[in-house]
């Protein structure tokens, strides 16, 4: 995983978590700080793998299509980062040397068993339970609810 598509993701689908309604993608890229069109981009993979729905019209926008409970870090990061997480190691090694003939298998298995392992802690994490930390933490922090915070934010944004 060698790019922010996965962070740019994930931190997506957390606001679209915590608006709870249809949210443009010009107010997600506000929070994620980057360029509407990139934010548009992983919409679409979202909307094809159906995690998101969007909704046309003045009050439209996107939204989940699964409840943020059901929706896990391994969905995003199969959505969003189609490669290998390592790449393998079949091409460099001397195969006439007894070190160098040895290591892709060893290095391949490793690698491997390092992926199922991050593809495991993945599926245990939902966006529902990154959302309530976030939330938690910032209603403490402000002493008010998160979507009031949120809704200032946006509208200080749209006046810069």
């Amino acid at each position: 995983m060698n790019n922010t598509r996965f962070q740019a993701g994930v931190h997506t689908l957390v606001v679209l978590a915590v608006w709870d309604r249809p949210t443009t993608s010009e107010t997600i890229s506000y929070s994620v700080d980057t360029n509407p069109v990139v934010v548009r981009r992983l919409l679409g993979d979202f909307q094809e793998a159906g995690v998101v729905r969007s909704q046309r019209g003045r009050s439209g926008g996107f939204e989940l299509a699964r409840s943020p409970e059901e929706i896990t870090l391994l969905d995003v990061y199969r959505t969003v980062d189609t490669g290998p997480l390592f790449q393998s190691y079949d091409d460099y090694p001397n195969e006439e040397c007894p070190v160098g003939c040895r290591m892709p298998e060893v290095l391949n298995d490793m690698l491997a068993s390092a992926e199922r392992a991050f593809e495991e802690r993945l599926a245990d994490v939902t966006i529902a339970s990154l959302t309530e930390g976030i939330v938690a933490d910032a209603e403490a922090e402000h002493g008010r609810p998160i979507i009031e915070v949120a809704t200032e934010f946006r509208a200080q944004q749209q006046q810069t």
